[in-house]
This record gives structure tokens, sequence and C-alpha cells, in this order.
């Protein structure tokens, strides 16, 4: 390896994460002097040329080859990309009756949950389910305060990068992000926990604050089972196809965008299927409000045979 990137390569190898807990994040793994963007772009690719290479000669494993790349791409991720969107978010009132609001914790097995309001979009603090119990413990359920009991918010804006997220929280010591949209909306949420599969992949929990199935299964040779929230940057990369994003983030949105409606599954004429080139992509179960799971079927193979 070449003296200068091949010492950035075995850094990240020796520690992944403490390359951007260290408190420069993607910009300061290269060195300590500041970089111009297309050095550093240029630097990156020199890696990962690098790191393919070592994979075949066995130097890496696709484990650690994996984290690595992920740890680059970091500084190019957004929060909007990987946020749980609100529609997901379970929050509560403060308004509403503190009982109510325990049961509802207690029952959903949430651990940390934004407290708004009159309006989701006006979050005013992040309750932790610890502090409620130890204000249980002390006696009259009907007297805990929630406002002296809540964590100030940290507020992100949807399009600041998640490496840059990830050393705030670890400086703040707060293990959710709030995330606003232009209008200083609320956009969603993100944990600590996302960050970190980030690099390291899924993390599987029992008690994941917000579980959810694989949001993108192969199924067949050319056919996928995707989650209609999944953004369709993730889509393409994965899948190595070209959907448009200039006017949607999700793949659900993309379709619903085309179809210019909700489709009715239990209409037989009913359309519920669009072609982007080469990519067929087909809803197969919707709600109300949304396109929640859908087929993406490369080659423009028919659906009729599934």
């Amino acid at each position: 390896m070449e003296d200068g990137v091949g010492s950035t390569l075995r850094n990240l190898l020796k520690s992944p994460l403490g390359i951007i807990s260290g408190g420069r994040g993607f910009k300061g793994i290269f060195s300590k002097n500041e970089q111009s963007e297309e050095t550093e772009e240029a630097l990156k690719e020199e890696l990962i040329t690098i790191l393919d290479e070592e994979e075949g000669k066995g130097a890496v494993n696709l484990f650690e080859k994996e984290m690595i790349k992920r740890v680059l791409k970091l500084y190019e991720t957004k929060a909007k990309e990987i946020m749980i969107p609100r529609t997901s978010v379970f929050a509560v009132n403060i308004e509403d009756d503190v009982c109510d609001i325990i049961d509802e914790i207690i029952e959903e097995r949430y651990s940390r949950v934004p407290v708004y309001e009159k309006d989701i979009d006006n979050i005013i603090g992040v309750v932790h389910i610890k502090d409620l119990f130890a204000q249980m413990r002390k006696g009259n359920i009907d007297c805990i305060n929630l406002r002296g009991i809540m964590k100030q918010p940290y507020f992100v804006h949807e399009y600041k990068s998640i490496d840059e997220i990830f050393l705030e929280m670890q400086k703040n010591r707060t293990h959710m992000a709030l995330v606003i949209d232009e209008y200083g909306g609320f956009s969603g949420i993100i944990t600590i926990e996302d960050l970190v599969e980030e690099i390291v992949g899924d993390i599987s929990d029992e008690d994941d604050e917000y579980e959810v199935d694989e949001p993108i299964f192969r199924i067949s040779e050319n056919t996928y089972k995707v989650d209609g929230l999944t953004s369709i940057s993730d889509v393409n990369e994965l899948l190595e196809i070209e959907l448009p994003t200039d006017v949607n983030d999700t793949i659900g949105g993309l379709l619903l965008g085309t179809l210019g409606k909700i489709p009715n599954l239990e209409e037989e004429n009913e359309e519920t299927n669009a072609f982007f080139d080469d990519v067929e992509l087909k809803a197969i179960k919707v709600s109300d409000k949304r396109i929640e799971t859908l087929l993406v079927k490369l080659k423009s193979k028919s659906f009729l045979d599934i």
C-alpha cells in the first residue's frame, strides 16, 4: 500500500467508529491539514480501489471492506436519508393526561419519546422512560410533571450530514435527534442506533424502538420486495439501477406519484404498477395514506408469473 492512503486504511481497519468519534469526522481521516473536496474525493476513490485489491489478496475481509466503505460514505449521507419519518414516530402531547401517556409508553415499549405541545411540529422535549419510572417510584403518578423531567430536544436540519450528527450526539450525550425541514416542520427522528447501523449494518434488538422488516428483500433472481419508505437512492445503489430521484425521496412515493393515487388492490382492473426503463414497480400492500410495500422487478419482466 502507498504510505499516506495505506496508513489511513490501516487506521480505518483498527477502529472504523473511532475515526468519526475522534472529533473530526470524515474530513479528518486523511490528514490533519485541510483538504479540498476534490482532494478528499480523489483520496476516497483511491482508498476504495486499494480496498478491492487488498480483499483480493485476502488482507481485508468482506465485512471490514463494507464497514470502511460505510464510514467513507457518512459525510455525504444526509439526515433525511436515514431518519425514521414523522408518520412512523410515536410522540406524546404534553397536554394529555399523564397516566394515559405513561400507559402508552409502557405498552409500546419505547425508551425515548418526543414530546410536543398542541401540534407535532412543535416538539418541546424528549422524555426517557427511566425518568418516568424514577418519578413513579416516588408515589403519586398524577403529580408527575413531564416538563420537569423531559430533556431539551436536539434539532438537526434534514440536509445535515450524519457524520456531523454522530459527533454532536456524542459530544452532547444525546441518543435522539429531531429532524426538521426547511420550513421548521418536524420531519422525523434519528437515534444513535440508526447511526451505528449505518456503519456496522443492521442491529437486531428484541426491544428495538422502531423495529422494521428488512427494507429490501430478494425473493427471486430479478424480483425484490421493498418497504415503501426505503429511499430511492438506497434502492438504486443496492440494485444498481437508476430510478429518478429529482422529485420523490422514497420508492413508495415514486410509485404513488406516478400512479397519481393510492391504488385499490381489491379492484381487478386497477393500475398498480409503473415502468421506468428496465425496472417495474408494483404495489402489493397499501394503507389509506401511502404505498407500504412494493415489488421491484428488473429487466421489464411481467409480474404475472409471480
